[in-house]
């Protein structure tokens, strides 16, 4: 499963408290969680999308911690979506 997620600078809207991209980085790192204490052997990876760019920030894997570190080192949003 790949989870993508926009990055783009309609993240830093805050039509969500306090923006889109604290609360998509709070339910995602939630989800990543969840999924695995739900599917223990399934793999998982992330793409963000951030000036016009789709890029793999972190490979298929097992590892939730692995995905949710790489989710905090990427957390920079800009650009468009596409």
């Amino acid at each position: 499963l790949y989870i993508v997620l926009d990055l783009s600078r309609a993240s830093l809207m805050s039509d969500f408290w306090p923006s889109r991209l604290a609360t998509m980085n709070n339910l995602t790192q939630g989800f990543i969680r969840e999924f695995f204490d739900q599917n223990p052997l399934s793999q998982l990876g992330l793409v963000i999308c951030r000036n016009g760019i789709a890029e793999r920030i972190s490979e298929l894997s097992g590892h939730p911690d692995a995905h949710i570190a790489a989710l905090k080192r990427n957390l920079e949003a800009g650009g468009g979506m596409s």
